[in-house]
């Protein structure tokens, strides 16, 4: 499957993943919010980085209602140190 991704304008914290076949049919109220949306990209299921998110949950809703909304749990590719850690050398 590959998935079609966006995320939500106003409340960026929620993405929103369907596929080719339910795209034209994606509810206006699928974001929290106001529905308004953009697309951040498509990826084959095999692409997509685990922990992400579910992909069976998400195949499973996208067949049953067209998409599958779900909540980051965080945006950086590399894991951040915690806020107040300074490398050797460097002030916090």
């Amino acid at each position: 499957m590959k998935f079609i991704v966006f995320q939500c304008k106003d409340d960026p914290a929620y993405f929103i993943a369907t596929d080719q076949a339910h795209l034209e049919t994606l509810p206006a109220g699928v974001c929290p919010d106001s529905g308004a949306k953009e697309k951040v990209g498509e990826w084959d299921e095999e692409q997509i980085r685990e922990g992400t998110f579910n992909k069976t949950i998400a195949k499973n809703s996208i067949e049953s209602q067209g998409f599958y909304r779900f909540e980051a749990k965080y945006f950086d590719v590399i894991e951040q140190p915690p806020s107040g850690y300074a490398p050797a050398g460097g002030a916090a």
